[in-house]
């Protein structure tokens, strides 16, 4: 139950070995690297950076990636729901990345489709820059005329514009007893579109158009009517469609590509990733060092892996020193692994504390089998995520979270069955006894006709975690050697609390006596050890007040596992509530069997995949505040080694 045992190594290799050196690391997976000039200033003062040239690889990369963005842009892969949500791909050995790399050349499809893709642009600049004319044409396309003939003449002036709806009726009048005239060719709702004719000889002309504030509209630089311009820019537009549909038949004709370029562009990432680790080499004039941190289990799987290059590679292993920063990795049995998902959304542990995954394991599950409460409902969640499992092509990291769920929906079977409830209240309104005579034989207790003996089986449990808890910050301290501490900081309460529950709880006589005598014992011994570090005599019992009044945040910690009777009441009452909705829409005429099928089916779906999250959340919620908040050392950084990482397929070897 503790974090994996680490060793810091040094890989000393000839410089021409060094990629292959990052090659393996690579492919095995175990190694974090630290950057060799900084990790070791006397050993790293010495050394230098190692000159890379990654160009190349980053023009392969990009060309794949160019590919695939244009023969992707008109074809979307299907996948489900599930296998989005955890990001599902396809799986591939390294031999065959390697030889589809061999026999794959993405120039002529990058030439092709870098073709495409720049014409694709220009058609796309083009359609806006015809829309946009189109538009503008359109409020003129009354105009029965050829708009290069609005021009001015040596006694008269063309004015074409736009005004504001509102100032209509007041430019008509601004015409009124003046040579000028205003024809409105167009209006809508904010603006009219209008030709203007006024004298040139005539101040009182001017001055009328002056003040009709007309926003002028140019249409000369145009040749023929609005008509014909529209009916032009309509041919164009459809010509650009017509050459787009082309384009994307193209491309759809060259699908059967996408795998490969696929696994060519993974390939090529991963030749990047190798070369750019060179930030964490130091060289001197013929060899080069790495360094990092890898598993104490894995080192000489690692040094068998490297010595298979070359004897001119030598490994050496060293245990972590004082001022080492060592990235935690918790090394679990198979079957706690997947809790390590929780663990992980909380943080690590610092190095060499305890890995709490395997403790909070039972109490998760518990906790989540509670508050989702449905037997129907963990039926339904196990089978999705063994199905998922099964079917989707993932790496073994990838599923930690799907058999998380598994285990959770296991746990939901049995004690929604104890609790009787299945699919709510379904079981009682099915024509069949059998279903409801098995559901009162396994329900022990029902939340909704009992929920004060609910509610006190959930404290009860919060008060198990929460000693528990407390018993795991005793050994901690003991196995540092903290005999003082243990004694006085945490005992005190490991003696207080089940006193004060059997204080509260126990039978009334002699062993109710002796609970208040060991609670009172217990107080004065928090109090006795909070003020043994009191310098000054007379605040001592104060400090030793205060100290007890920690016990209202212990009574805080064990209400809060109240929710678990509220979100496995809430989780009931929901689902029955769907049910008496489906019975009520199945009355309907004629589709009632299609509504009473619909609601049940969306109803359940909705409440099954809000409480699940919902009792995901506070199960975990109950880990992280009430139960590590007792024994749990922060500060460690997740270990993070080097490894193949893809964007498109997973390396299955």
């Amino acid at each position: 139950m503790a974090v994996a045992r680490m060793k810091k190594i040094s890989v000393l290799v000839l410089k021409p070995l060094a990629w292959q050196v990052l090659e393996v690391l690579q492919r095995q997976g175990a190694v974090q690297l630290v950057r060799a000039r900084t990790e070791d200033p006397d050993l790293g003062s010495g050394l230098a950076p190692v000159p890379v040239e990654t160009g190349e690889i980053e023009r392969e990369l990009e060309k794949a990636r160019l590919c695939l963005r244009h023969l992707t842009r008109f074809w979307r892969e299907r996948k489900g729901f599930i296998a989005n949500f955890i990001g599902a791909r396809r799986g591939v050995s390294r031999a065959q990345l390697a030889q589809n790399a061999g026999q794959f050349s993405p120039d002529e499809l990058f030439a092709g489709c870098s073709r495409a893709e720049s014409r694709l642009d220009e058609i796309k600049q083009s359609r806006s820059g015809l829309t946009a004319r189109r538009q503008a044409l359109l409020a003129w396309q009354a105009l029965d005329m050829p708009l290069e003939q609005l021009t001015d003449t040596p006694g008269c002036r063309v004015i074409t514009g736009q005004l504001a709806v509102r100032e209509l009726s007041r430019a008509q009048q601004l015409t009124q007893a003046v040579p000028v005239h205003l024809e409105v060719v167009h209006q809508d709702g904010r603006h009219a579109y209008v030709v203007v004719l006024a004298r040139r000889d005539s101040a009182d002309a001017e001055a009328a158009v002056r003040a009709m504030e007309l926003t002028a509209v140019s249409l000369r630089e145009l040749a023929g009517t609005p008509a014909q311009l529209l009916a032009g820019v309509d041919r164009q537009l459809q010509e650009l469609e017509q050459e787009e549909a082309e384009i994307a038949a193209r491309a759809r004709q060259l699908l059967g590509e996408v795998p490969r370029l696929r696994m060519y562009a993974d390939w090529v990432a991963l030749a990047g990733q190798v070369r750019n680790r060179a930030a964490d080499l130091g060289a001197t004039a013929a060899t080069v060092l790495l360094r990092g941190w890898c598993p104490e289990r894995q080192v000489e799987r690692i040094r068998e892996a490297l010595y298979a290059i070359s004897p001119a590679v030598e490994l050496v292993a060293e245990d972590p020193g004082p001022g080492d920063r060592v990235p935690v990795r918790l090394e679990n049995p198979g079957w706690v692994q997947p809790f390590e998902v929780i663990t992980g959304i909380y943080g690590y542990p610092k190095y060499g504390a305890l890995d709490p995954t395997p403790l909070l394991a039972p109490f998760f599950l518990v906790f989540f089998g509670l508050a989702l409460s449905d037997a129907g409902y963990g039926i339904v969640l196990t089978f999705l995520s063994v199905l998922a499992i099964r079917k989707l092509d993932l790496p073994r990291g990838s599923t930690r979270l799907l058999r998380l769920l598994a285990y959770a929906g296991v746990s939901t079977v049995v004690f929604g069955a104890l609790t009787g409830g299945w699919f709510g209240d379904l079981f009682d309104f099915l024509p069949v006894p059998a279903l409801r005579q098995a559901r009162a034989a396994l329900t022990v207790l029902d939340p909704l006709q009992q929920p004060m003996t609910m509610l006190l089986v959930s404290l009860a449990l919060g008060l198990v975690q929460i000693w528990f808890g407390l018993f795991l910050k005793l050994r901690a301290f003991l196995a540092r050697g903290a005999w003082a501490d243990a004694l006085w900081e945490t005992g005190p309460w490991l003696f207080l609390l089940p006193s004060l529950v059997l204080m509260a709880a126990g039978p009334a006589g002699p062993w109710r006596q002796y609970a208040q005598n060991a609670a009172l014992a217990g107080a004065l011994w928090v109090m006795a050890g909070a003020s043994r570090q009191q310098p000054k005599w007379y605040l001592k019992p104060f400090t030793g007040l205060w100290a007890l009044y920690s016990i209202t945040g212990y009574f805080a910690d064990t209400l809060s596992y109240s929710r678990l009777l509220a979100l496995g009441l809430a989780t009931g009452v929901i689902a029955s509530a769907i049910n008496q909705i489906a019975r009520l829409g199945a009355d309907i005429p004629v589709v009632g069997a299609v509504a009473f099928v619909a609601i049940m089916l969306g109803g359940h779906a909705f409440n099954l995949i809000m409480n699940v999250l919902g009792s995901f959340i506070h199960s975990g919620r109950l880990q992280f505040v009430e139960f590590f908040s007792k024994f749990f050392e922060e500060g460690g950084g997740a270990f993070r080694p080097f490894r193949e990482e893809t964007e498109f397929v997973h390396v299955i070897d």
